[in-house]
């Protein structure tokens, strides 16, 4: 006997999605020797297919009333990967259920998900670092001079 439920047994409420680590096409082969050697935990890895089928099926299955993604030690993932993740985010929404992510900080792949998220919860005492594509200033003056452009 057991007071907790069946992990089992699936009930209507929330999809909680952690994504603790990276999200990617496939995992890594993991060598145990070498694991149990280097005394570090190995980086957690989501392949963008399982979260992408979960989030489709939340969409249609009617138990699942809101899906929560949990990106506290998100670590982040390709930008094809998260675009995809992304539009799944949409149908779920379009299928009339909440998308809700929390964060202690939000970095450039959190926002990436984030931004198709029906509400975004950020930690009181948390942060928003958006550096965007690139690095670097561009300048077009040059080139607006050539094409006559006033």
């Amino acid at each position: 006997l057991s007071a907790r439920p069946s992990p089992g047994q699936v009930r209507d409420g929330a999809l909680l999605i952690d994504l603790s680590g990276v999200v990617v096409e496939e995992k890594s082969v993991l060598d145990p020797i070498e694991a149990l050697l280097s005394g570090a935990a190995p980086i957690g890895e989501h392949r963008a297919r399982d979260i992408v089928r979960a989030l489709d099926t939340a969409a249609t299955d009617d138990r699942v009333k809101a899906v929560v993604f949990d990106l506290s030690t998100f670590l982040g993932g390709g930008q094809v990967h998260l675009t995809e993740i992304g539009e799944a985010m949409e149908r779920v929404r379009k299928a009339k259920k909440p998308v809700l992510t929390y964060a202690l900080g939000y970095a450039d792949d959190h926002m990436l998900l984030a931004a198709h998220a029906s509400e975004v919860w950020l930690d009181p005492q948390g942060l928003a670092v958006i550096s965007g594509p690139g690095g670097s200033n561009l300048y077009y003056a040059g080139l607006l001079e050539k094409l006559s452009v006033n």
